[in-house]
């Protein structure tokens, strides 16, 4: 009896003993495993680093085919400025492109150039101090109309069959998307950081666009800036700012239409409401978003010299809702709603005062002729 009780311990242990060792076995098998695939995760981390080092990864094909568009505009469809010069046979009186004074794009193929006023020379003798290359061919300068507003010089020349650039929809670009600054036929990558900057001051006149963009590079000022479509977005203003192409529009098109600027009018200085964080609600009475009308200095008027808003009784403090029904909003700025108009057209504004809400008529009139 004792016999066969000893005999039937004697099995369990060998069995336990070989669970034992099984366990281990198998315990130090994926545990060499594991680090075997460890080491190789390592080294193909190592490998790719050395890859990294020598030239930035990138999606394939994606940042290269995104310059091609780019390329061929600064190729075909950038015009330099240049102090006029002879044809020479000395070296050192010849241009190129390093010489230019500022770059801007054709935007009619019968020779109207579109430059940024930041980059330019004095305007008072510029057709006869000045020339425009474009493709390797001289034009002289015929016509030169600047726009206040917007610190941008439409330049008509002598030239015909221009490669125009196109034109992009500023409005559609996003925050981080690849943007290229053209200076002749380079161009530098940049991205949109931020399509709301406020750069100036709070209180501006109602026809000046407060919101710029921002960019993640600071450039001199002047240059062209294009999407990956190589169709233009925006000007460079200097610094990390840039004015968005949507806000130039309308004076390229005054320009073309009636060979003039003509911007539209009210000589009133205004406040965004929803552009100010902490605004009180006794001067926003209460509405979300409008143009609240206020005097930039103490004492000042509101209503400049020449505004029609003064045969109308507006006052500080009064709020301006809408123009003809669009309404006056972060996304649609007075200014924006301002720029789809010209002197002469008959307007109607909603009004809202501390007494309740209104609506007048105004004739706008041509921002040149307001007493700023």
């Amino acid at each position: 009896m004792k016999t066969s009780t000893f005999t039937k311990q004697g099995i369990w242990l060998i069995v336990f003993l070989l669970a034992v060792i099984f366990v281990a076995i198998i315990t130090t098998l994926a545990t060499e495993r594991f680090l075997d695939s460890y080491a190789d995760s390592l080294e193909t981390g190592s490998a790719f680093d050395a890859r990294a080092n020598v030239k930035p990864a990138s999606p394939p094909g994606t940042y290269e085919e995104a310059l091609l568009a780019p390329r061929a505009a600064a190729q075909n469809s950038i015009a330099y400025l240049l102090a006029k010069s002879e044809d020479s046979v000395i070296a050192s009186e010849w241009k190129n492109q390093t010489d230019a004074l500022a770059y801007g794009v054709p935007v009619t193929s019968d020779g109207w150039v579109l430059f940024s006023a930041v980059a330019l020379p004095d305007l008072a003798d510029f057709s006869v101090d000045y020339e425009i290359w474009l493709s390797g061919e001289r034009y002289a300068i015929e016509q030169v109309v600047p726009d206040t507003l917007t610190d941008t010089v439409m330049v008509n020349t002598n030239g015909s069959a221009f490669t125009t650039i196109d034109f992009g929809s500023s409005a559609s670009v996003r925050a981080g998307e690849r943007l290229f600054a053209l200076a002749g036929s380079e161009f530098f990558v940049t991205t949109l950081a931020n399509a709301e900057y406020l750069p100036g001051e709070m209180i501006t006149k109602a026809e000046v666009f407060g919101r710029e963009w921002l960019l993640s590079d600071e450039f001199s000022g002047g240059e062209p800036i294009l999407n990956s479509e190589g169709a233009l977005v925006a000007f460079a203003r200097g610094g990390g700012s840039a004015l968005p192409f949507q806000d130039i529009y309308p004076f390229v098109q005054s320009v073309l239409e009636y060979g003039e600027s003509r911007r539209a009018g009210l000589g009133v200085y205004v406040v965004d409401i929803d552009s100010i964080f902490n605004l009180s609600n006794a001067l926003t009475l209460g509405t979300p978003a409008g143009a609240l009308i206020r005097a930039p200095l103490s004492g000042a008027s509101a209503l400049v010299g020449g505004s029609p808003l003064i045969e109308s009784k507006l006052k500080e403090g009064d709020i301006i809702l809408s123009v003809d029904g669009a309404l006056i909003q972060k996304e649609k700025t007075i200014a924006t709603i301002l720029a789809d108009y010209v002197p002469g057209d008959l307007v109607t504004l909603l009004i809202k005062t501390a007494v309740g809400e209104k609506e007048i008529s105004v004739t706008l009139v041509n921002y040149q002729d307001l007493l700023y």
